[in-house]
């Protein structure tokens, strides 16, 4: 979807490899999962990239969606989405954090 609205995207599996990503070619914009991995990969992201937005995602089930919102405005994030939404909400935070 993304790519379909003119964005250049990147994937990473894991934290780790997002943070390597990022090293070699700094992202505008870092859209994560927030886990274990998630949180870790935010504090070093957002440690070393203070102009790049992040957007930070959660399933409900794994942690209290309250908590990850917290977590991620205290980390820097732009905004936090609970899973599920939708393509539309998605794209409408990616063009926010962007603008």
């Amino acid at each position: 979807m993304l790519t379909g609205e003119g964005y250049e995207v990147s994937h990473a599996v894991t934290g780790r490899e997002a943070i390597a990503l990022h090293h070699h070619k700094p992202f505008d914009l870092i859209i994560t999962e927030l886990g274990l991995d998630g949180f870790e990969a935010l504090m070093e992201l957002h440690r070393h990239s203070s102009s790049t937005k992040f957007i930070a995602t959660s399933k409900t089930s794994s942690l209290p969606a309250e908590l990850c919102q917290r977590m991620g405005e205290h980390l820097g994030a732009h905004c936090f989405m609970a899973k599920p939404f939708s393509s539309e909400r998605l794209l409408a935070a990616v063009r926010s954090a962007l603008a």
